[in-house]
């Protein structure tokens, strides 16, 4: 099916001529003041990510190293530990530790 170019010149001006001039302008106005606001959005999100780069990126990376180090070296402290009846493990570095012999008193 083709449509005649002048036919479609033609609907498209007549719909978007439909509303009166005033409702139009108005329209047109708030269309360029939601722009504004878009590229106000914008620099504030630049702005965030600057900050993200600048300074939040540095201090996740040294609590990544500094949680690394932790857990080659950890100590298992007792509020990170979780019992599991045959073994217990450890919520902090994620080691499954398995004890020699009886702990519940039954020896």
């Amino acid at each position: 099916m083709h449509i005649d170019e002048e036919k479609i010149t033609a609907d498209i001006h007549r719909i978007s001529t439909f509303r009166d001039k005033n409702e139009r302008l108005s329209f047109k106005r708030k269309k360029d003041k939601m722009a504004d606001l878009v590229k106000e959005l914008n620099g504030v999100k630049e702005k965030i990510l600057k900050i993200t780069l600048e300074e939040v990126y540095p201090i996740e990376d040294k609590i990544t190293e500094l949680r690394a180090e932790m857990t080659k070296e950890c100590v298992h402290p007792k509020d990170e530990l979780v019992h599991y009846g045959t073994h217990v493990v450890c919520k902090f570095c994620e080691a499954k530790i398995t004890l020699v012999g009886s702990t519940n008193g039954e020896d």
